[in-house]
């Protein structure tokens, strides 16, 4: 059975301190000796959202992006687990459909995790950003 624990989730406005921090390519999917958090990511929003995963010394790394209506699961790169927990960070892009050149500041943020290997952090994005819902599944 697996145990599931609410996240809060706020304005990413609200944590300008990592926003502008270099983005990093999530790793490649790795095998169980270099197991990481995975973020799994369901975009109901009407945009394509840029996912960022903020590491306990306030770094955000560059997971992907999700276009709406889709789907998608993240490895949390090893570079990112600089501490006990990390934060999942997601902000809507803008701009023509396909460059996604430019991203709105105006995301949402989780609460921070526990940045263990078997945590399965997962957001359910809406319409309405700030109606999203987080959970934390243990694998």
């Amino acid at each position: 059975m697996t145990m599931h624990k609410a996240a809060r989730i706020v304005p990413a406005a609200l944590f300008a301190a990592v926003i502008g921090a270099a983005p990093v390519q999530a790793a490649a999917a790795s095998d169980a000796t270099d197991a990481t958090p995975t973020v799994r990511v369901v975009n109901n929003h009407d945009q394509n959202v840029a996912v960022y995963v903020v590491s306990a010394d306030g770094q955000r790394h560059y997971l992907g992006t999700v276009n709406r209506s889709q789907f998608r699961a993240f490895q949390v790169p090893t570079e990112a687990l600089t501490g006990e927990t990390v934060q999942v960070q997601v902000i809507p892009r803008t701009g023509p459909a396909g460059l996604g050149v430019r991203t709105s500041e105006e995301g949402v943020q989780t609460a921070h995790v526990a940045a263990s290997a078997d945590r399965s952090i997962q957001l359910w994005l809406e319409p309405e950003l700030a109606r999203s819902t987080a959970t934390v599944g243990v694998s």
